[in-house]
């Protein structure tokens, strides 16, 4: 399944509470291997307090069900402070089900 492509809407800066300005922007499939280099990083408890369960991997099916969205019924965008994965927001609608989650780590190395 390909991702819609990106609107203009879908990407921009913002200026946070602490005056810092960060870039965000949709999620899209070629974030695929960034966003496994990420889950790589993550520690054991933080994989399992995001997915109840231990997972060492993202496997590449995985990824490309996380980075393949509609923009409508799925989503996820990501904000980039220096590199580093500030806070990623994601949505998903199931019928009267619409499920939000917040997150935040390291997305790549910054050196």
């Amino acid at each position: 399944m390909a991702g819609a492509p990106l609107a203009e809407e879908d990407s921009g800066n913002v200026e946070l509470l602490d005056r810092a300005h960060v870039a965000y922007h949709a999620i899209a499939p070629d974030n695929a291997s960034a966003l496994q280099r990420f889950h790589h990083r993550l520690s054991e408890r933080s994989i399992y307090l995001r997915f109840f369960a231990a997972k060492p991997q993202l496997s590449d099916m995985e990824a490309g069900y996380f980075t393949n969205v509609d923009g409508m019924n799925r989503g996820r965008f990501l904000v980039l402070r220096h590199r580093f994965l500030h806070r990623s927001w994601c949505y998903q609608n199931r019928g009267s089900l619409s499920l939000i989650a917040l997150t935040g780590g390291l997305l790549d190395d910054p050196s």
